[in-house]
């Protein structure tokens, strides 16, 4: 219940309201004018405008099992002589010498270590440097459970839904 002292008040309040509601909607109505004047006036800002909202769903249709980022490669023409890392990512950690620069799994597979052996003698990096584990799971955990201390992650092996 309202007290009858807090009744003016409310009133007040609800005719504010409803006073700035008009406003909106006024300009909310010419603004709508405004642009359909426009549109009839210019055939091909309105057919631009129709054709790039309708072509905006086209963008998500994107198969997601495939990254911009990932190559396809043959495992037996690949040599990992020729992989190279440039650093070009800072470890964002209060101590620089916490960082990880390189995590990778599956750990002991031995394409995937030659690999990763050959990754730490062309860039230089120490043993300390570069981590593995023994499944992506186990990886992604470690990374999420130290953020900011890993610079890239690598993963080898066929991707889900991609095979």
């Amino acid at each position: 219940m309202v007290s009858p002292a807090a009744a003016p008040a409310n009133r007040a309040a609800r005719q504010e309201f409803e006073f700035q509601a008009k406003i909106w909607w006024r300009q909310y109505t010419t603004l709508l004018w405004k642009n359909s004047v426009i549109l009839r006036r210019r055939k091909l800002a309105l057919l631009f405008a129709l054709l790039s909202q309708a072509l905006a769903p086209l963008l998500f249709l994107e198969d997601p099992g495939i990254s911009a980022v990932s190559t396809a490669v043959d495992p037996n023409s690949f040599a990992p002589e020729s992989l190279a890392f440039d650093g070009g990512i800072e470890c964002a950690v209060e101590f620089p010498g916490d960082c990880v620069r390189v995590v990778y799994a599956p750990s002991g597979d031995v394409t995937v270590e030659a690999t990763m052996s050959q990754l730490r003698s062309n860039t230089g990096m120490s043993a300390d440097d570069v981590r593995g584990f023994p499944s992506p799971d186990a990886a992604q955990l470690w990374v999420a459970e130290n953020l900011g201390r890993v610079e890239a992650s690598v993963f080898f092996g066929a991707r889900p839904g991609c095979e």
